[in-house]
């Protein structure tokens, strides 16, 4: 089998988790690969610096004691009216009106269900002065939601809602920066907008900032300002810094490391259905570091965590079952397990379900659904899985297909 173990990934690798949260785009599925490739993100930079205008709000005095009838218009469900109301106001620039006009098209409300003409109507209301429509143009380029998919492009709308003082779209922004989406990467771009992100109150990015303090990127390191923020930012509640702190004081990074206080914080962002404090609970529980050790706990909150969909962690409790020196021993649920993290390509679970498939472990021995996996974790990259077709007398794919179904 191949084993990875059970890794503790270190604390600042959890801000990286935050790009999910904001948009699907940094999940997997529609996301455009930019690794190595050069940006031409000039704009972006004079936008931010400051040498290209912001569109001027445009205003309309007798507008707004107008706008005040489309709820109850809307309410009422005279959907028409409402929709001519706004277009009337839309006519004289009123950015409120064509904003209303897009979320109606967004979520379905008073008109049909269109991201194409939500798009439309939020990028009119940007050209307006809307800054949340600016923002919210940002994200359907980033997610392509309704417009092609063009992160440089994103990024451009998320500099003009940055210089507008939207904290998220700093945030968005820095992560951009350091991750080279749509942008090259400059983690000292990053490092500003973390900061100034931090400095009107944003928790998550606070946890981003410490990620820079702690790695040195983008800033000189140093880990006791990054524990330091990482704790104030706990104070405030935010569950993705109790999840740090836990990972921080587990391994001992920038804090001697305790593990009951490791454990101490885990339990708490855990219960937040933070996914990395919950796979480290697991470890502890199994290991009994800084809490009783308890097999059954252990098993509970591995399963929780691997719910989230996480392939790595999927992959590591199917082990478990596999070996059974974690776990009782359970073939089934270690190959549903290593089927599931290869569907996303997980290479180590697509070559642990051809091994099961190759030995017949816990389903009949199928050498084609055996070559069938290796042939897919050799085209992830997998050495292994190369050395294991030529041991079976098979062909390692040429390019690799990702994304194929299970066939038989």
């Amino acid at each position: 089998m191949k084993k990875t173990g059970c890794k503790v990934t270190n604390y600042i690798m959890i801000a990286s988790a935050v790009m999910c949260s904001l948009f699907s785009a940094a999940c997997g599925g529609n996301e455009q690969k930019t690794a190595g490739k050069i940006f031409d993100d000039e704009k972006v930079i004079s936008i931010l610096k400051g040498t290209a205008k912001l569109p001027e709000e445009k205003k309309c005095v007798d507008c707004e004691k107008e706008y005040k009838t489309v709820g109850p218009l809307i309410y009422s469900g005279k959907c028409g009216e409402a929709m001519d109301l706004l277009k009337k106001l839309d006519r004289k620039e009123y950015f409120i009106a064509s904003e209303t006009i897009a979320r109606m098209y967004e979520v379905g409300n008073c008109a049909p269900r269109n991201m194409n003409k939500a798009f439309e109507w939020y990028m009119k209301s940007a050209e307006q002065g809307s800054l949340a429509a600016r923002y919210n143009v940002a994200l359907m380029y980033m997610n392509g939601d309704g417009v092609e998919q063009n992160p440089t492009l994103a990024a451009e709308h998320f500099a003009y809602a940055t210089r507008g003082g939207i904290i998220q779209a700093k945030r968005i922004l820095g992560i951009m920066f350091l991750e080279g989406r749509g942008v090259n990467v400059n983690p000292e771009i990053s490092f500003e907008l973390f900061e100034s992100a931090y400095k009107d109150g944003d928790t998550e990015a606070a946890v981003l900032l410490a990620s820079l303090y702690s790695s040195g990127r983008g800033v000189e390191q140093d880990k006791n300002k990054a524990f330091g923020i990482l704790s104030k930012a706990a104070a405030k509640g935010s569950t993705t810094a109790r999840s740090s702190l836990a990972i921080a004081y587990y391994t001992g990074d920038g804090v001697k490391q305790d593990y009951k206080r490791a454990f101490e914080w885990a339990v708490q962002a855990a219960a937040k259905g933070d996914i990395a404090a919950q796979n480290l609970m697991a470890g502890m529980y199994l290991r009994g570091e800084g809490t009783k050790k308890n097999t059954a706990k252990a098993e509970e909150w591995k399963k929780r965590a691997a719910a989230s969909g996480n392939p790595q962690i999927q992959f590591e409790l199917g082990e478990w079952y596999y070996s059974g020196k974690e776990l009782k021993q359970d073939y089934r649920k270690s190959l549903e397990l290593f089927e599931k993290a290869g569907k996303a390509g997980y290479a180590p679970a697509l070559y642990n379900a051809g091994v099961q498939y190759e030995r017949g472990d816990g389903v009949k021995a199928d050498k084609n659904m055996a070559v069938f996996y290796y042939q897919r974790a050799a085209a992830n990259g997998l050495k292994a899985a190369e050395d294991a077709l030529k041991r079976i007398g098979a062909t390692a794919p040429e390019t690799g297909d990702k994304t194929e179904k299970k066939t038989k």
